[in-house]
């Protein structure tokens, strides 16, 4: 019981930690215009991403569990993307770009193999809609308030539109959406404390 306590008390720590690090990240990089940090901060997100998203799947457990298992799966396909992603923002903070800002090492790749960026966005585009399911799972679960499982679904398209079209704004407010529905749940999964048996029996009464 232990071990299993200290398991939901990590992925509710991380349910907590990974969007605040989302939203800190993205304050580094786009506001501050510390590429390196911001994304190095970003990607810490997505490190505590893993075990919030296996602690989402324990939370949307029984009428929902099946789909709570598709939507983990899809959301640690897209975290990985994701971590792709930020690696190539980071090289391009410190090699040399052209015009557009692309590093140059990045454009002689893509024009070898215009095939790779594909095999490294799509998968980075699973993660939001991973959201979109969490959320259904959420609603579809029956045991929690409808409003969480709108917040998720709202997110998905959110989340896209704020990092793949570089929408500040929506960016911003999709980070500031997912940390309450993450600390929601955060607060959904921290272990409640159990009355410990009473270990102390009485003697047995032996007849006279």
């Amino acid at each position: 019981m232990k071990t299993y306590n200290m398991y939901l008390k990590i992925a509710s720590v991380s349910m907590f930690l990974a969007p605040v690090c989302l939203l800190l990240g993205d304050l580094i990089w786009l506001q501050g215009g510390l590429v390196a940090e911001g994304t190095f901060v970003r990607w810490l997100s997505y490190v505590f991403l893993v075990p919030a998203v296996i602690g989402l799947t324990h939370l949307l457990q029984g009428r929902s569990g099946t789909l709570a298992l598709w939507a983990g799966g899809i959301s640690l396909t897209g975290i990985i993307g994701g971590t792709s992603i930020l690696t190539l923002y980071r090289l391009g903070a410190v090699m040399e770009t052209g015009p557009d800002g692309v590093p140059l090492l990045l454009q002689q790749v893509l024009f070898k193999n215009p095939l790779l960026p594909a095999t490294i966005f799509l998968p980075g585009s699973l993660f939001p809609l991973s959201l979109i399911i969490f959320g259904i799972a959420v609603l579809r679960s029956q045991k929690y308030s409808f409003l969480p499982g709108l917040a998720l679904i709202l997110t998905g398209p959110l989340f896209w539109v704020g990092n793949a079209l570089d929408v500040e704004p929506v960016l911003f407010l999709n980070d500031l959406i997912l940390l309450g529905v993450f600390a929601w749940a955060a607060r959904q999964v921290w272990p409640t404390p159990q009355p410990e048996a009473d270990t102390v029996q009485n003697p047995p009464v032996i007849a006279s």
